[in-house]
C-alpha cells in the first residue's frame, strides 16, 4: 500500500505529513515558506530518518518498497522506522524558532 494522505485514519493527514507532500500535491494557498522550512529541517535530520521520509513522503513508495531500500525485513518495520522519523522530524520542527514564529505555537 502506497502512503496516501487522504488514507489516514478519518481520511485526515496529519499537518506535519501534508506539509511534506510533494510539491505537485499542495494546494494553491499552501504556505511555501513552511514547505521549505519543513525541507531544511529534513536535512538536519540522521541519514536513515531522511531516507525513510524521502521514500514516503516524496518517492511515494510503498512500505514494502521502503523496506527493500532500508535493508529491513518486513514492511511493518519499515511502518515503524518512518514514524519513528516522523517523530523525530516533529521534535526538531518543535526546536525551531522559525517554525514555531509561523505556526505559532499549534503544535504543542
Amino acid at each position: 500500500m502506497k502512503y496516501e494522505p487522504t488514507n489516514q485514519i478519518g481520511g485526515q493527514a496529519s499537518e506535519i505529513e501534508w506539509l511534506m507532500m510533494p510539491y505537485a500535491d499542495a494546494p494553491p494557498e499552501a504556505n511555501w515558506e513552511l514547505i521549505e522550512l519543513v525541507g531544511d529541517v529534513i536535512a538536519t535530520l540522521e541519514p536513515a530518518d531522511q531516507e525513510a521520509l524521502h521514500g514516503i513522503f516524496y518517492e511515494r513508495k510503498t512500505y514494502k518498497e521502503l523496506a527493500e531500500d532500508l535493508n529491513i525485513k518486513a514492511k511493518s518495520h519499515a511502518w515503524r522506522r518512518t514514524a519513528s522519523a516522523m517523530d523525530n522530524l516533529k521534535k526538531a520542527l518543535l526546536e525551531n524558532e522559525k517554525f514555531i514564529e509561523l505556526t505559532g505555537n499549534m503544535y504543542d
